[in-house]
């Protein structure tokens, strides 16, 4: 070994004695077939188009989702028709439909097997009529063993009679329809032999074979099960037909990136396609999205298993199929030259074990970084995933050994390994000291412990050491925290907590015996839907208390109650991308390649461990994170020895097409940046560079840095400015948490409820992006025990044409505002933005921000 890898420093209040180092072998000249991408799928994924939106869908690799019938009553989003354009436009393959969810009340009203023939018919109708008519999967029956058959085992004849008459009506109605089934919630040998072989009696066999694995021991029992199946196949003389196992996962695993790890990994072995269970809101992809299209930690898990490229090769962890146990999967791209290994799952400090290491794809000495992407609470943001660990390995007798601190059992870790090279930049990375401390262990008065998630108790929400602190709501109530700091100086605080107030909540708030300060939650789903509150506090090396109240008589009292899981320090006397921000540096290298583009390290100079070399035509693809609403340089690092009229790229941004980017030759062994100033939203951007001219170029990376020079550029406007016309309901509110004091509500619910923001200067004619500050607290009951949000819509036309309708995301309280970014098209000079919604009440409007799309 050339070079030991370096960490970071995690200490837990909560930390078990020191178990042995575990190792986990990876061999990578033992294929097990191409990359499948079969977990990445979700049930009730999608609630509208753009909610989630497309650029948090893209960079997933999606194949599959599950959703509603158009016009079903289970939820009031989530209609395969009106999701399917934007599922489609990311790549996706087949939408399973739930053919029941026609129905209101879970379980699904049984009126007879007419009245289900006659929804057959009308939901066929929908779907044939699609122009996405070929993306759908008809999926008859959901969970018949506890629903209409129960007991399955004693109705099963009644079942599979029912299954061959809806078959039939199905393929009378739609001729080429794909069937799924038998969707029931478990596996069970006995009742999927006798339903097989009754289906191939009969002529209905499925096209799709779809069952549920949602517990614990689905860990242990999926590889047996899909065995079973086979085995089951083979003894009917059938082939192996495709599975999805349509929903998995409880709710103590959704959000974690270390129990999602060991599901992706179990399913990416099997070759299956899987979604994620949908526990309680359909706006959050599964719990992997927060607000309008910002990551939290699991979905950069998933975006790190769209990355895998190649074929799939052995893992061999420590303890096969064994829940909370180290998990893992690994991709070979030789092509790329590159590896890729994601693990996690376990406490404990792992050896990665790299066996029959190709020495015609990586030399003899191979670079190795680590990144962690750990849980921030299915409602907490989350920045790019940190680099933890760097540097190079030399390989002996075919074999690496890499050490990996796997000691976050809620996080999961991406290995990249590449050919050394010489190149700056590959240094190794993150010391910073980090200290995680639980709540449930904290000095307590007049507050309450109580028990979440755990494999006992798989219903519950995912909480950081499975309890929590609640209750907290007398005036003496205290949390106080003892901590311990290495050094003096600046820390970020991180507060995971819980708001089903409805309203922002407040806690009282000091360090040692210092002054009381308050700290504003704003709303989460729930008690148990954590979010983390962001703050940097200055502490002196040594012990000190952090004290979380409700009121002080030297202070004052807070409003609302919230509940507390854990508190994060991180010592942060420099930026820390990952902790402070998010990574302003992408290597060309890890993107998303298409087209023809691929990875070398011919030409030097370049940073990281290469750069992608980009023919006409090819796309390479960055997911890029973005802090907040603003103005970004786009700096694209590239070399070609082409004449400008022989090269350039085509810039899109979340897939449209934003602006053309001219390059110029360099010479000899250098390479030139381009400058592009553009408007990003918070989260996921994709950042699309296609190369237009005849010759190849070469990308190294890009790197993206706030523009707050031209911040000027966007000018925000208020929804009640007196030059506004507001029109029919449409009214001006007060509220002390809108920009200003004041909103407009009442928008919509008749075409002549309108608000139109007059005055909009645009300095030249073309595309803007519109901010649009709202709030929406609307919901539905519903005979389901899901959350059923509403995501409020707005038609927004301009005076230049614009006439588009977008979705907004359910903020949980009329009194908590997010943002949701629409491009529009405006004239130069003075123009008009209106707000409507003939059918349906439109969120209300606080503000609108416009910008220019591009500055050039």
């Amino acid at each position: 070994m050339s070079a030991a890898l370096i960490g970071t420093a995690l200490v837990t209040t909560t930390a078990p004695a020191h178990a042995a180092t575990q190792q986990i072998t990876v061999n990578l000249g033992s294929s097990t077939g191409p990359v499948y991408h079969g977990a990445s799928g979700a049930l009730y994924g999608l609630a509208q188009d753009g909610v989630p939106g497309l650029p948090l869908l893209a960079p997933l690799h999606v194949r599959t989702i599950a959703q509603k019938p158009p016009n079903g009553a289970q939820h009031p989003g989530g209609d395969a028709d009106k999701v399917a354009g934007e599922f489609v436009a990311a790549g996706g393959s087949q939408i399973l439909v739930y053919v029941q969810d026609y129905y209101s009340q879970w379980p699904y009203q049984n009126n007879g097997l007419a009245d289900y023939e006659s929804v057959i018919d009308t939901v066929a109708a929908s779907l044939k009529a699609s122009p996405y008519h070929s993306h759908y999967v008809y999926v008859p029956f959901n969970e018949p063993d506890g629903n209409w058959y129960s007991p399955l085992s004693s109705n099963l004849s009644k079942f599979e009679s029912d299954w061959a008459t809806i078959y039939h009506r199905i393929k009378a109605d739609d001729p080429s329809a794909v069937i799924a089934g038998p969707n029931t919630a478990v596996y069970d040998a006995s009742i999927f032999s006798g339903f097989l072989g009754y289906a191939k009696a009969n002529g209905v066999l499925p096209d799709v074979i779809t069952w549920h694995e949602l517990a614990p021991s689905s860990i242990s029992n999926f590889p047996n099960n899909l065995a079973s199946l086979h085995s089951i196949e083979s003894s009917l003389g059938l082939g192996n037909i495709p599975v999805n196992i349509d929903e998995y996962a409880d709710q103590r695993d959704l959000s974690d990136p270390g129990q999602l790890v060991q599901w992706i990994s179990m399913f990416e072995n099997a070759k299956v396609d899987a979604d994620q269970a949908f526990w309680d809101i359909a706006e959050n992809y599964s719990d992997n999205a927060v607000e309008a299209d910002k990551p939290d930690g699991s979905w950069w898990l998933y975006d790190w298993y769209g990355q895998l490229t190649g074929n799939t090769v052995a893992v061999t962890p420590p303890s096969p199929n064994t829940v909370d146990t180290l998990q893992g999967v690994a991709a070979l791209d030789t092509g790329k030259k590159q590896a890729r290994i994601l693990l996690g799952g376990t406490s404990a400090a792992s050896n990665l074990v790299l066996t029959n290491v190709p020495s015609s794809t990586f030399g003899s000495k191979v670079h190795v970084s680590i990144q962690s992407t750990t849980w921030t609470g299915y409602d907490g943001a989350a920045y790019t995933p940190k680099s933890i660990a760097e540097g190079d390995y030399t390989v002996s007798g075919g074999s690496v050994t890499v050490p990996v601190a796997t000691t976050d059992p809620m996080a999961a870790y991406q290995v990249v390994v590449t050919p050394a090279t010489a190149a700056s930049g590959t240094v190794a990375t993150d010391t910073a000291w980090s200290g995680r401390y639980e709540a449930e262990n904290a000095a307590l008065t007049d507050a309450t412990v109580y028990s979440q998630g755990s494999v006992s108790n798989y219903y519950g929400h995912a909480t950081s050491g499975g309890q929590d602190v609640g209750s907290i709501s007398q005036s003496d109530s205290r949390v106080v925290f003892t901590v311990n700091v290495p050094s003096t100086g600046r820390y970020l605080l991180s507060t995971f907590y819980g708001n089903q107030t409805a309203l922002p909540a407040q806690e009282i708030f000091r360090i040692d015996s210092g002054s009381w300060s308050y700290l504003n939650y704003p709303a989460t789903l729930n008690w148990v839907f954590r979010s983390h509150l962001d703050q940097y506090v200055t502490l002196t090396a040594g012990t000190h208390t952090l004290t979380y109240g409700v009121s002080d008589p030297s202070f004052g009292t807070a409003t609302g109650q919230v509940t507390l899981d854990r508190i994060d320090l991180t010592y942060t006397p420099n930026a820390i991308p990952g902790v402070t921000g998010s990574a302003t540096r992408y290597e060309a290298e890890t993107a998303d390649l298409s087209g023809g583009a691929s990875t070398d390290s011919a030409q030097t100079g370049y940073t990281g461990t290469g750069y992608v070399t980009a023919p006409a035509s090819s796309t390479t693809t960055f997911a890029v994170e973005a802090d907040a609403d603003g103005y970004y340089t786009l700096g694209l690092r590239y070399a070609t020895s082409a004449a400008a009229t022989s090269n350039g790229f085509q810039l899109a941004l979340d897939g449209a097409t934003l602006e053309n980017v001219a390059t110029s030759p360099t010479s000899c062994v250098c390479w030139n940046q381009t400058s592009n100033r553009v408007f990003l939203h918070a989260g996921i951007n994709d950042v699309a560079y296609t190369a237009t001219g005849a010759a190849s170029a070469r990308i190294d990376r890009l790197d993206v840095t706030p523009d707050t020079a031209d911040a000027a550029s966007a000018v925000t406007y208020q929804a009640e400015a007196s030059g506004n016309t507001l029109g029919g309901t449409a009214v001006v509110t007060s509220n002390a948490y809108a920009s200003g004091g004041k909103y407009v509500g009442y928008i919509g619910n008749g075409s002549a409820n309108t608000l139109t923001f007059n005055g909009i200067n645009a300095p030249t004619s073309g595309s803007y992006r519109v901010a649009v500050t709202y709030a929406n607290d609307d919901s539905t009951n519903s005979g389901n025990y899901n959350e059923n949000l509403i995501d409020r819509a707005a038609v927004i036309t301009t005076s230049a044409g614009t006439n588009v309708t977008a979705h907004f995301r359910n903020t949980y309280s009329w009194s908590q505002f997010w943002t949701l970014d629409v491009t529009v098209q405006l004239n130069a000079g003075s123009n008009s933005i209106t707000f409507a919604n003939p059918s349906a009440y439109a969120p209300d409007i606080d503000q609108i921000t416009v910008a220019p799309a591009a500055l050039g």
